[in-house]
């Protein structure tokens, strides 16, 4: 007598080569997006990031003034200006305050925003150099000193 074997192998290959999501797991990733979105936004918000593009903008300011300072040949403060002067250039370069602005003009032309929103600038003559102290609008001060060269 022969035994006959039922082919069980066949249902579960089947069963083990199935892939997909489920509509359980599809929910619960549902359940899960939609509890945590509105959480997110929160955090987001609560999230308090200060700017630096004051301090950025100061410092981009003071290289430009050193890139100047370098180039010319004799550098003097009068009248809260200060004047980097170019003689084989024939030039004269000024920087002062300007409104709000910080400004700077080549022989008197010209008008070449350097630094916005400022408050105030002073330059002071050093013996070696000069110092020039920045005060934004937002009552920040910023101060460097350049050494002639």
């Amino acid at each position: 007598m022969r035994k006959i074997q039922k082919n069980s192998s066949v249902f579960m290959d089947y069963k083990q080569h199935e892939k997909g999501f489920t509509f359980i797991t599809v929910l619960c990733s549902i359940v899960i997006l939609s509890v945590s979105l509105p959480l997110l936004g929160y955090l987001l918000q609560s999230m308090n990031s200060k700017s630096t593009y004051s301090e950025i903008s100061v410092q981009q300011f003071f290289q430009f003034v050193r890139d100047d300072i370098i180039d010319a040949t004799n550098i003097y403060v009068t009248n809260r200006k200060l004047y980097l002067v170019k003689p084989h250039e024939n030039k004269t370069a000024t920087l002062e305050l300007y409104g709000t602005l910080v400004r700077r003009q080549v022989n008197g032309k010209g008008h070449e925003i350097y630094l916005r929103d400022v408050e105030g600038i002073s330059f002071t003559p050093l013996p070696y150099g000069v110092q020039v102290t920045v005060i934004t609008t937002s009552e920040e001060r910023y101060e460097k000193k350049f050494a002639y060269y």
